[in-house]
This record gives C-alpha cells, structure tokens and sequence, in this order.
C-alpha cells in the first residue's frame, strides 16, 4: 500500500510538471496592440526628450521614453519604452514625423503579452485642421481595407498627449493611430512574411492582387511597387504558393490628398486625385468577382466616412464624393484600365 501511495504521489508531481510546463510556453493570446481600444479611442501619455527627438530627422537611433494609457478593458498602463522617428518623405516634410515605438521583450513577457516588440505611430505630421483631417482620412483608408479583406494591417485610433521630459508643462495632444506590427499581421493570418529581394514577382494570388490593384485604384494611390515592397509587405499563406500584397502608407493617395503628395515622375498623371490604374496582370483578366466585393462593400466603406465623428463634415463629404466616382465607373461602365507598362 505504501508503494502504491508513493508511485501514486510521483505520478501527480509529473503530471504537475508537465501541466506547468505547457502552460509556462503557451502562446499568450493578447498583444500590446491588441490593448489599445477598438471602439473607442485610447488616449496615450507619450514622455520623451522632444528636442532630442525632433532635432536631427536623420538620426535613425532609438531613444527612452515613457507611455501611459488605459486599456480597453479600463486598467492603467505603463512601460518604459524606445521611440525613434520613422518614414522617408514624411520625416523630410513634417515637423512631426511618424513613430515607431520599441517595447522591451522582458516587460511584454512579464504583461503575459505576445512577443511583438515594435509598433508604428502614425502621426500628425504638423499643427492645423488640415493635417488632423489627412490623419483621420489616411486611418479610415486602413479600416475600408479591413472591410474588403482580412489580408490587410489592424489600426488603432489613438489621441496622444506628448510630454516633453524637459519642460512636462509644455504638452500637445494630437490624434494619431497605431499600426499592428507586421510579424502579428502574419501569425494573424497563419502566414510568412515575404523579404524583398528586388526582383519580379514570378507568382501572386491573383484574386488577392486584383482586390489590391482595384482598392489602390479606388483611394487613388500609385506610391506602391510589388517588386521591391514599397508600401507592401507580400505575405504567403498556409497550404498556399502565391504571395498575397498587404498595402500600407497611403498618405500619396488621392482620397488622403496630402499637401505634399504628388504622383511620380514618370506617371501619365498630374496629381494625385487622378486615378491611374497600375494592375500588371493578364490583359484578359475578368475583374467581375471584384467588382462584385467592392459593390457590396459600398455602403460599409461609405459608412466609415460619414460616421467618422472627429471628421468635419465637409472632409467626409469630399471623400464620399470621391469614392463614388470610382462605384459609378465599376457600376456603368466597368473599370477604365489604364495600364501600365513602362515602370518596373
């Protein structure tokens, strides 16, 4: 009797081991991103040396700042983090460029958090009315996305009070919006991210490309390349073997209409509102079943304009009207494709 009791209790102390063990290296399910408020919006404490910060828009290095905010389940955060400014032109043209924010691996470990330390902070670019209204714009292109595909980034619109560390009553509060990073984006999705090597696309899911062709249509963006990943990150999905495009950036768009957006050179277009269609696919291609996506989708992506509250309403109204000469193309006469044939 006395074995079997031993046998018995070292059963259980294995059986304890290996149920700790599990449970130690399970997946968290939540990540930082996933914190911020969906519904609502977050309002965000950033604390940093801004002087530091915004004095050499070169400086690639990452320096120590503090973030406060409440979640969406309402309990109070706070984590020492890195903060360096990101983009290309945006860090030449504003005088607040875009963030990309760089937790600590140990803290998101100790929060039970997913293991994606990087986020990007899109920001208001410069002080006025104008600059809020493209920030609230190009975020609602991120959400007209989300409607037509899964396959497309998660934001979160977010009101950020910036501290400067040096001079803490000297704080700004400006809207802003916080993009899923890319490495959740693929495990989201059961996928792999793709690395640019600078050479052509030998294979694309062709429904998922002609869904992103005919979207970049839509907003009017042609600040986008497959080969080299400009503004797209190419994803493969699991059991799949053509990549699938994953759009960002579209502050070039004509739906966004930046004062500083202009088309490229070497386009057969003025300015960005123009539409310029940049599918590269077959000549014969039937874009029927797209259509049909878009048409279905169009009270929703119409939707997020008009129900935009911080928007002034003559912002939406510019851009509903905007987005309805695209339907009324696809309705009547089907897409006028212009295609383009000379730009790698």
């Amino acid at each position: 009797m006395k074995k079997i009791l031993i046998v018995a209790i070292g059963l259980l102390g294995i059986g304890f081991l290996v149920w700790t063990s599990f449970n130690k290296f399970e997946k968290p399910i939540e990540s930082v991103f996933d914190t911020f408020k969906e519904e609502d919006i977050s309002v965000v404490s950033l604390k940093t040396d801004m002087e530091q910060l915004l004095s050499d828009k070169t400086n690639t290095s990452y320096q120590p700042a503090e973030m406060i905010y409440e979640t969406a389940e309402g309990k109070l955060k706070k984590y020492n983090l890195e903060l360096k400014l990101r983009g290309q032109t945006r860090r030449e043209v504003c005088d607040f460029p875009p963030l990309k924010m760089k937790f600590s691996s140990l803290d998101l470990q100790q929060e039970g958090l997913q293991d994606y330390q990087t986020l990007k902070l899109v920001t208001h670019c410069k002080d006025g009315a104008e600059f809020e209204q493209n920030l609230f714009k190009e975020y609602l292109t991120y959400k007209m996305y989300n409607s037509l595909t899964e396959n497309s980034f998660q934001v979160r619109l977010v009101k950020v009070r910036y501290i400067d560390a040096n001079s803490e009553n000297s704080a700004q509060e400006h809207y802003g919006f916080i993009l899923e990073n890319k490495k959740e984006l693929a495990d989201r999705l059961d996928a792999r991210l793709i690395k640019s090597d600078n050479q052509p696309l030998k294979k694309i899911d062709a429904q998922q490309y002609q869904l992103f062709s005919v979207f970049q249509y839509m907003v009017g963006n042609t600040d986008w390349n497959l080969s080299n990943q400009h503004n797209i990150k190419l994803l493969r999905l699991k059991g799949t073997n053509a990549p699938v495009p994953v759009p960002y950036d579209f502050d070039f768009s004509g739906l966004v209409d930046a004062s500083y957006a202009e088309p490229y050179p070497t386009l057969p277009i003025d300015d960005v509102k123009e539409r310029f269609f940049q599918f590269r696919g077959k000549k014969d291609a039937n874009f029927d079943q797209v259509f049909s996506i878009f048409k279905k989708k169009k009270a929703e992506i119409l939707e997020l304009c008009s129900e935009m509250e911080a928007m002034q309403e003559t912002v939406k109204w510019d851009m509903i009207m905007y987005l309805e000469t695209f339907f009324d193309q696809i309705s009547e006469t089907g897409l006028a494709i212009k295609r383009l044939s000379t730009l790698t």
